[in-house]
Formats: C-alpha cells, sequence, structure tokens
C-alpha cells in the first residue's frame, strides 16, 4: 500500500477532529482517571475517611436530585436564550460567511475575530449557550457577549444572564445546603 508522505507527516492541528489517535488518547485519559478513582475503594480502610465515603455514598441520591434540578433550570433558561438570541446569531454567521474572514489574530483581524468566534459562540446554538449558561454561574462569562449589534437595549438586559445567575444563586445552591444537611439529619444517630 503506497502511503502519501506529506499525509505522514501532517501536523497535529490540521488532524481531524474524529482522528483514531486523538479518540485513542481521549479514551487513555479517561482510564487513567477511572484507574485513579479505584483507589477510593481503599479509604473505607482508613477510620477518618471511612465514614465519610459511606455517608457521601447514602446521601447520593439527595445529590443527584439536586443535579436534576440544576440541569433542568440550565435546559429551561438555554431555550429560552435559544429564541431570544437566534436572529442575532444568524445575522452574525450570516455576515462572517460571506465575509469569509481568515484570521491571523493581528491588528483589526482581532476585533473580526472576537466578532465573528468568540463572541459569536456563546450564543450561537442551544449547545453553545448551555455551555455559556453553565459557565456563567461561575462567572467565567464576560457580560460583554450579550451585547448585540442592534439597538434592542431590551433584549440585551433579558439576555445578560443576571435573572439566570440570581435564580441558579437562590434555587439551586442554597437548596443544596438543606438537602445535604436533611440528609446527615438521616444519617447520625
Amino acid at each position: 500500500v503506497h502511503q502519501n508522505s506529506e499525509l505522514r507527516s501532517l501536523h497535529r492541528k490540521y488532524w481531524d477532529a474524529y482522528d483514531p489517535t486523538l479518540i485513542s488518547e481521549c479514551l487513555f485519559a479517561i482510564a487513567n482517571i477511572f484507574s485513579m478513582l479505584k483507589l477510593v475503594n481503599i479509604f473505607t480502610i482508613n477510620p477518618h475517611l471511612g465514614p465519610l465515603q459511606i455517608s457521601l455514598g447514602r446521601m447520593l441520591n439527595d445529590i443527584l436530585k439536586f443535579l436534576f434540578v440544576v440541569v433542568l433550570v440550565i435546559c429551561s433558561f438555554a431555550c429560552g436564550f435559544n429564541q431570544l438570541y437566534w436572529f442575532y446569531a444568524y445575522q452574525r454567521n450570516k455576515y462572517c460567511q460571506d465575509n469569509k474572514f481568515y484570521f491571523g489574530i493581528t491588528g483589526t483581524d482581532l476585533d473580526k475575530y472576537s466578532y465573528c468566534v468568540t463572541r459569536g459562540r456563546t450564543f450561537s446554538n442551544l449547545f453553545e449557550i448551555t455551555q455559556s449558561l453553565y459557565w456563567s454561574a461561575y462567572g467565567l462569562i464576560d457580560l460583554s457577549n450579550t451585547d448585540l449589534e442592534y439597538e434592542h437595549s431590551f433584549t440585551e438586559f433579558i439576555g445578560n444572564g443576571r435573572l439566570f445567575n440570581g435564580l441558579v444563586d437562590l434555587s439551586s445552591f442554597d437548596n443544596v445546603e438543606s438537602l445535604l444537611s436533611l440528609s446527615f439529619s438521616h444519617l447520625a444517630p
């Protein structure tokens, strides 16, 4: 079998996203994580960590209930923001596709890159919106990502995520403490 010598020496950044080498590296990383997590079984012997592990195992049901509520809140807001931003994401995508921007990230290309890639991805589809909402709960999304090209200030106000962050803080993260303390009271003698 003759193989093209250029393809054999293709730089890693040009590989296909589903290249078998990349997939095998990801699976190997996951296997390493699980092999290290197997060491948790040794902790049950320890007099200090053993009871903690047992009580966490019994609280797992309440933790899963909490995660279900958080996922439900994130998905509902993601659907709402998708409905709110679909037009703007479509216009931004169309503008960037029509102008076929290729970026070297120098000078004015940095602004175009920010417009088409960085800011444009935040609310472009349901998956990106879900990721943005998850990271905004930790304060890692810049509010300038919700700025629009048009003078639609009410849309920007609704979309900047303050309502989402407030709801996540009040209903989810405060309730996890009460859930876990209730579970602990059931476990305590």
